[in-house]
């Protein structure tokens, strides 16, 4: 079914004179959802399932994998190569050649459609699903190193730079702030390609990744910033102190995050007594790598 909705789903009808369309939108996302279930851990027979998806189903999964795609089905597609590739190293390897290209890519052109206000809940929705299908695939030290190559980067630090103020602003009523949802995704997308996860490689190209990110202009100002924010939104404070952290490798990173409050905020976030306790495993781990610098651990 996969294979026929990606590669010819149209058929010429010679008694009609006219094109039939063998996979309808819903029947399309029908597949795809059965194939969820079918791959879930729930499943009896998942482990067995997901095997037989290699290679010819993950194939035609990332055929499906393009910026102009139907929302419902490609957010579908997402949800499904991420819990693939969460569960199955096989396949998380399988994702290049070109996976993470097409991840870059519907990032890339979906946050352009945000920047241009179109459709503001629809692309927030489908960059999400794309960055929780970064963080599965880069695990892998090869897709983090194509992910890195093929502009994820560049998008996640426009996400960060350009969402992070308005993300802690509004929703003053207690909503859920979509645009905060949005922002501490793009964090653990950051703290992902700045980790070295692959035990299976002995180098990584984390450490570069993170220079990238802390020299890129108003990045380290938006991670405080967020991480500011602990008393209205903990948990994007969290994962923006989680993505600060992984940039604090160098007494030089640790000087370049005292410059925007580093050195002040913990303390902070120690004393607020209603801090969640992933709050503080995040705060603690900053302190930790600012101590890298031996001048400043006092």
């Amino acid at each position: 079914s996969l294979k026929t909705f990606v590669t010819s789903n149209e058929v010429f009808d010679a008694k009609r004179n006219s094109t039939i369309i063998q996979y309808d939108s819903k029947q399309k996302n029908d597949v795809i959802n059965n194939l969820n279930t079918f791959c879930d851990p729930k499943c009896e027979q998942h482990i067995r399932n997901r095997e037989m998806m290699n290679p010819n189903g993950l194939n035609n999964l990332l055929e499906l994998l393009i910026p102009d795609q139907e929302n419902e089905l490609l957010i579908n597609t997402m949800k499904l190569v991420s819990l693939l590739s969460k569960y199955s190293l096989e396949l998380r390897d399988f994702i290049e050649p070109g996976g993470s290209a097409r991840i870059s890519k519907i990032i890339d052109g979906r946050l352009k459609l945000l920047q241009s206000n179109e459709n503001e809940d629809d692309n927030i929705l489908v960059i999400r699903f794309a960055c929780a299908l970064a963080r599965s695939v880069s695990k892998s030290e090869n897709n983090k190193n194509m992910l890195s190559r093929t502009g994820t980067m560049d998008s996640i630090a426009t996400i960060i730079t350009l969402y992070s103020k308005i993300a802690t602003t509004i929703d003053d009523d207690g909503n859920d702030n979509k645009y905060a949802a949005l922002v501490s995704d793009a964090c653990v997308v950051m703290r992902s390609l700045c980790v070295h996860d692959d035990m299976r490689r002995e180098m990584s190209c984390a450490m570069d990744n993170g220079k990238f990110f802390l020299s890129t202009n108003g990045i380290v100002s938006s991670l405080m910033a967020a991480s500011s924010s602990f008393k209205k939104s903990p948990g994007l404070a969290g994962q923006a102190l989680a993505a600060a952290k992984t940039l604090v490798t160098t007494e030089d990173a640790v000087k370049t995050m005292a410059l925007h409050g580093a050195m002040t905020l913990p303390a902070e976030i120690l004393a607020f007594p209603n801090a969640e306790t992933q709050l503080i495993r995040n705060c603690l781990g900053l302190m930790r790598n600012l101590c890298a610098d031996d001048l400043r651990k006092d």
